[in-house]
Parts: structure tokens; sequence; C-alpha cells
């Protein structure tokens, strides 16, 4: 993990070709209401899925604050028809 960055993968992932496309809906969970982060999609990379994280204020989290982080994400693959 580095800073502002948060990768994340599944068994069997592999990035969009053409026969499918995957959709990433991300939410931090609010722990701290002072810190209030936010969280972006950046890129469908060959091993993961790379998402950037930001507080409120537009400072960027370390990875150790991130690591510390709770994320509410869900992932959907729809294949071409």
């Amino acid at each position: 993990m580095e800073t502002g960055i948060l990768r994340l993968s599944f068994k069997g992932y592999s990035p969009p070709n053409g026969k499918f496309q995957i959709i990433v809906k991300a939410l931090p969970v609010a722990v701290d209401i002072k810190r209030m982060v936010t969280v972006n999609f950046s890129a469908f990379r060959k091993d993961n899925i790379e998402l950037r994280v930001a507080f409120n204020n537009n400072q960027i989290p370390s990875a150790t604050e991130i690591a510390a982080m709770e994320f509410m994400i869900e992932i959907s693959k729809f294949f071409s028809a």
C-alpha cells in the first residue's frame, strides 16, 4: 500500500477486456466525523483495482492511515451479450 492508494483484488480478477465490464462501488465507513474520507476509482490494473483515498480537506492519508480505515466495497461483473 502507498500514500493515498487503496488496491484490491479477488480470486479470478482480471481487468475488463471488452467481453465483460466491472463496476466498483466504494464507501468509507465514517468513524471520525472530523476526518471524513472520500474514495474515488482510479484504474483497473493488471493485478488489482486501484482506488484513491483522500481526507475531506484534500490531505492524502498515509498507507498506515489507510490500513486502519474501513470501507464498504461492492464489485459487480457484467458480461456482454
